[in-house]
This record gives C-alpha cells, sequence and structure tokens, in this order.
C-alpha cells in the first residue's frame, strides 16, 4: 500500500489532510443569473444552466485581479520586445547603426555629469525613444578579449598553430583553463580532525608565533595592506592567544596570517640565500632557475595553521564584520600563492559580501579609522577581483558601481593610549607602502578605463585614443610620490630589500603592462588583418613586444622571493598568451608581419617558456599552458 501513496496523492495537494475533502474549482466570473442563484457557473456562453433554461446568458464587468495585471503587463513588455526585433530585421544586413547605442564611455561621462536622463532601466518604450539594451551588441571580430588565455580563440591564431596543439585543443575545449580549474580536487586536509596533532596549538610558543606574523607583515603585507598592524598587535594577537585559538574570527585571522607567514619565513631565507651567493644581474642574456618544489605538496607551507583557521570559520560562516573580511582575503592571497584562482575566486567573493554588507548599511555614528579601514578592504577586493574574474570565465563581484562611491583609503591611524610609545620607523616604511598601495589602486582604475574604452568598442580605437591613455599613464607616473618616482634608464630597482623586490618592482613593472595592453588591440588588428596593416602600424607593433620582452628582470627579480609570489597565475598567463603572439607574428603568411619581432625574441621564448615549465607542478591550467607552449617554443628558440 505504501507503494501507491505517491500516485495517489498529487504533488499540488500533498499536503492536504487525507480526511479532509478537496474545495472544488471556483468560476472566476459568473453569469448574471449563475451569480443570483449562487450556482457554479462553467464560464461559457451561453452557460449550461442559462442554456438549459433557455433564458438570456449575460455576465457584467469585472474588474482585473492582481496576477491579470502582472500577466497584462508581462505581455506589453513582450510585445516591446517583438516590435524591436521586427524593426532590426527590417533594416538591411549591414547597416545597423550604432550612433544611437549608449557606449559604455558615454554611459560613464553622463553619470559622472549628473544627467537625469541617465539610462538605468532596460528597457524604454518604443513610443518614446529607440529602444536601447544595456549591453550593445558590437562586430566580433572588433571585440578584443581582456584574457591571455583568450589569444587561442583568435579566429587567425588557432588555424596558423600546429597540428599538436590544435589536437589538445580540441581535446580540452578552448576554454581549458576555467574548466581545469573547476575541476581541481580540493586542499588536502592535514592534520584529521581527531588526531594527536588536533590540540598542537596549544603548545605553540608566543616567540614562534611572533615570528610568523612579522614574517607576514615583512612580505605579503607591503602590497596587500588589508591588515591594520596596529589594531594586529594591540586587539587581534592578544585575543587569539589569551583565548588558546578559540572559534573566534581573532584566531582565525591570526592563524591564517600565521600560514602565510610560513611562506614569508622562507621567501625571506630565499632572499638570505641570494645575498650570500651575491649573483644578481638584470641582463636578459642570464638563464632562469627555479626550484622544483611543488606547492600543492602535502607538506605545503602553512596547512596545518590553514587548516586550523577553515574549521574555525565555519562556525563564523554568518559573520560579515571587519576582522571576517580580512580572513576571507589573507585565505584568498594563500590560495593565490598556492596557484588555486578558483579558491582565491571564492574567498575574494565571499569578502566582497562583507563589503557590501558594510557599504549599503553605514552606521550613523561610525568611527573614522573604521570607515578607513572598510575603505582598504573594498579596495583590496576589487582588484583581487579584477585580476582573476578578467583571465578566467568567473562572474565578478560586481562593484564597478560602488567604487565610483567609496572613497579611496587614507591610512587613517588608529587610536592609542597616550602612553604607548610610538614607533616612528615602522609608521615611516608603513607610509611608503600605503603610497604604493595608492599607486596600485589608481594604475587598476586606468587599466579597467583601458577595458571599457579600447578593447569594447565598435571599430578599431583611433590613435588618438591610445595617445590619452599614454597621457593618463604618464600623469600617473609624473603624480607618484617622490620616494616612487623612477626613470626609464634605471627601471629595474636593486634586490637590496624585499620592500624593493616586492613593492618597488611591482608598480614599476605595472607601469610597461599598462603599455602593453594600450597596444593590444593594435595587435589584434595586425593579425586580423594583415594585408591592411600599414609600416607605421608594424612598427607600433614592434615596440609593444619591446615591452613585452622588458617584463623579463622584472620576474627574475621577482623570482628572487618566490615563496611570496601570489600573482604567479597571472604571470604566467600573460606569458602563455604572449607566446602565442610571438607564434602568430613569427608563422604568419603574411611576410611584413615576420619581420615585426625584435631580434631578442628568441632568448624571451626561453625565459618564458622556463617559468611556464616550472610553475606547471602548480596548476592543471599551468601545465596544459605548459605543454601547448613548449610545442610552441620548438620553432622559436634558436638553438
Amino acid at each position: 500500500m505504501a507503494s501507491h501513496i505517491g500516485d495517489e496523492i498529487s504533488p499540488e495537494h500533498a499536503g492536504e489532510p487525507r480526511g479532509k475533502k478537496r474545495r472544488q474549482d471556483v468560476a472566476r466570473q459568473a453569469c448574471e443569473r449563475c451569480r443570483v442563484k449562487k450556482t457554479r457557473c462553467d464560464e461559457q456562453f451561453p452557460c449550461g444552466l442559462c442554456r438549459s433554461l433557455g433564458v438570456e446568458c449575460s455576465y457584467s464587468y469585472r474588474k482585473p485581479s492582481r496576477s491579470e495585471l502582472s500577466s497584462n503587463a508581462l505581455i506589453r513588455v513582450l510585445e516591446r520586445l517583438e516590435s524591436k526585433v521586427d524593426n532590426i530585421a527590417a533594416k538591411a544586413p549591414g547597416q545597423a547603426s550604432y550612433a544611437t547605442e549608449t557606449w559604455p564611455a558615454e554611459a560613464e561621462a553622463e553619470a559622472e555629469a549628473g544627467h537625469d536622463n541617465a539610462r538605468s532601466t532596460s528597457y524604454i518604450s518604443p513610443a518614446s525613444q529607440e529602444v536601447v539594451e544595456t549591453a550593445p551588441k558590437y562586430p566580433q571580430s572588433a571585440i578584443v578579449p581582456w584574457s591571455a588565455h583568450q589569444v587561442i580563440a583568435w579566429k587567425p591564431v588557432l588555424p596558423m598553430l600546429p597540428d599538436a596543439v590544435q589536437l589538445i585543443v580540441s581535446e580540452c575545449g578552448i576554454d581549458y583553463a576555467s574548466s581545469l580549474e573547476l575541476k581541481r580536487p580540493r586542499l588536502p586536509v592535514a592534520p584529521r580532525p581527531g588526531s594527536k596533532d588536533e590540540d598542537s596549538l596549544g603548545s605553540l610558543s608566543v616567540s614562534l608565533v611572533k615570528e610568523l606574523c612579522d614574517s607576514y607583515f615583512a612580505t605579503f603585507h607591503l602590497c596587500y595592506p588589508f591588515v591594520d598592524r596596529t589594531f594586529f598587535l594591540r586587539h587581534t594577537l592578544p585575543t587569539a592567544i589569551n583565548g588558546e585559538f578559540g572559534y573566534d574570527v581573532e584566531s582565525c585571522v591570526v592563524l591564517a596570517v600565521m600560514a602565510l607567514g610560513c611562506w614569508s619565513k622562507l621567501a625571506l631565507h630565499e632572499l638570505s640565500e641570494f645575498r650570500a651567493q651575491r649573483r644578481w644581474t638584470a641582463s636578459p642574456q642570464t638563464s632562469f632557475h627555479e626550484d622544483r618544489r611543488s606547492s600543492t605538496d602535502p607538506t605545503t607551507p602553512g596547512i596545518a595553521f590553514f587548516n586550523e583557521s577553515r574549521k574555525r570559520i565555519g562556525w563564523l560562516i554568518n559573520d560579515n564584520c571587519m576582522q571576517s573580511c580580512q580572513y576571507y582575503l589573507l585565505s584568498g592571497l594563500f590560495y593565490a600563492q598556492l596557484v588555486r584562482p578558483v579558491d582565491w575566486w571564492t574567498m575574494t567573493s565571499r569578502a566582497s559580501v562583507c563589503c557590501r554588507m558594510f557599504w549599503e548599511n553605514v552606521p550613523n555614528s561610525c568611527d573614522e579609522w573604521v570607515m578607513d579601514m572598510q575603505s582598504r578592504l573594498f579596495w583590496n577586493v576589487v582588484m583581487f577581483d579584477n585580476i582573476i574574474s578578467q583571465e578566467l570565465k568567473f562572474v565578478g563581484c560586481q562593484l564597478d558601481e560602488m567604487a565610483q562611491r567609496i572613497p579611496l583609503p587614507k591610512f587613517v591611524r588608529m587610536k592609542q593610549p597616550a602612553f604607548l610609545p610610538l614607533d616612528t620607523e615602522t609608521d615611516e616604511e608603513d607610509s611608503f607602502h600605503q603610497y604604493h598601495f595608492l599607486a596600485q589602486v589608481a594604475h587598476r582604475i586606468l587599466l579597467t578605463r583601458t577595458k571599457t574604452t579600447i578593447f569594447v568598442t565598435s571599430e578599431y580605437t583611433s590613435q588618438s585614443v591610445a595617445e590619452e591613455l599614454h597621457q593618463q599613464l604618464e600623469r600617473w607616473r609624473n603624480r607618484l610620490p617622490a620616494a616612487l618616482q623612477f626613470d626609464d634608464d634605471h627601471l629595474v630597482p636593486p634586490p637590496e630589500s624585499p620592500s624593493q623586490i616586492l613593492a618597488v618592482s611591482w608598480l614599476r613593472l605595472r607601469y610597461i603592462i599598462a603599455k602593453f595592453h594600450f597596444g593590444r588591440p593594435l595587435i589584434h588588428k595586425v593579425i586580423h588583418r594583415p594585408k591592411d596593416a600599414t609600416d607605421e602600424e608594424l612598427r607600433r607593433c614592434t615596440e609593444i613586444f619591446v615591452q613585452v620582452f622588458s617584463w623579463e628582470p622584472f620576474i627574475r627579480l621577482l623570482s628572487i622571493m618566490k615563496s611570496c609570489m601570489p600573482l604567479k597565475f597571472l604571470i604566467c598567463s600573460q606569458f602563455f598568451g604572449q607566446i602565442l603572439l610571438v607564434y602568430s607574428f613569427r608563422h604568419n603568411t603574411e611576410p611584413r608581419l615576420r619581420q615585426v619581432l625584435p631580434h631578442t625574441y628568441s632568448q624571451w621564448c626561453a625565459f618564458a617558456l622556463g617559468f611556464l615549465q616550472d610553475a606547471a607542478r602548480s596548476s592543471p591550467t599551468l601545465a596544459k599552458d605548459a605543454e601547448i607552449a613548449t610545442i610552441l617554443c620548438q620553432n622559436l628558440i634558436l638553438r
């Protein structure tokens, strides 16, 4: 009998009492006679009762219900959409006009000017003006993908690649980067819950905890200052230690800092070994050597501390406080160091929720320091989100609108008791890296504007737009504080300290990276229309490749402290895309394009390939990139 219960009770009435008689359906509109007699009307014309009695059947006007009003509104929207489709279909092929579309740059200008007619709705009635879509449809051939991995999907690129590469792409898919990362196994859990090492945190010495935290602030914190050092040392760290690393957010933050501190100790040791050998040179001819340690090894540095933090954050998963946001950013940084971009993106997305919760519900009486800390967190989230979502096919945190109204951080000092001594040396060092962070944010804003102006357009951007972007970049450079200024003759800083290697070098490298991105649409145009390329355009392509090859000494410098390189996935992705570009020019059917590459292209390919092959152990995507790049470089590297 039990097996037939589900058949006897329909899903929509499964929750009704079994002994209760189901109510018959009520007519939505009864005729006048059925309404007076209070009998059930079949809503026919004439209805059954009136037809049997042989009398006239009539219906009075009835006010439409709420659901019918909603349905009518939906029908009107569909009619407007059908009208737009008909208008588009009526246009002759190739005569679609983009003049009436609202381009991203124009929409941004309207918003900044405060115009009331800024388009915020998805559709506008055709009766008032032409229907405008929120996302204009651009000619596919003129859209330049921002992702370096998408270079392989450019129409002229894939057909000219070797058969072995085309076979790999056909087996793994053109978007293999995202799919391979999504299939990765979870980070191993060690030690296991209930093991003898589970309570080992209680036996940690305060000196070891302090050493790992200091190592973190001497490395990762230089570029990503989303943890306030004073607040951490005065509040977060004592709370975690006094509570013996209980299930609180302070303990989670400290454990995440300690996990990164393990990598920091290795990075500082690498710098010490380098200084002892005294073999630094920025020359491109120097061979690139890096160890073959895998960051996904079961003995991954800091994994025990990180797993303890993950175990504790589970009890605090719904918290959206400032320190919760810090924990998610720290976790994302740990995943980035392990070259796990999906996990990094997940933590960044969770941190963005914390930022939204605060900035959409700012307390009336909010401390200035708290507001400034939330600003720090927000802009770190924005930068992390742009790095990951623009390279892989992931949905971003959608913070562009908020970025227009969230102020840049001022790095307000936390109020301290007057009797506590001030560490002026630490304050000066922090100020230097705070300026660096603000310059980093400004650079990211410039790159975002670059993407929305010259990478998405109805036609390849004119030279005047590119020149304007170059002028903005130079203004950014000239406005840097005196301590961050640099000249073209001494771009690569000497490896004198972690600050020079991790902060100063990245700031100057970003200057060169921006120039490369400014030129990518021209590269795209020349590859797609090689016979139409002018001599001036080919000359500019050569200059772009010169900028690409100038990355090498900076990456060598960063590799001195290879255990503190959270942007390794980004570097490898760019190298992979650039190798594809070099191959596309060197093996192009147009003879003029084959002469574009600078004569040092072979040495650069050897360097970039070595970096990719070494990083292959840390990510399945990078392993596939290295496999493809190895095939391509067989004909690019001169023996």
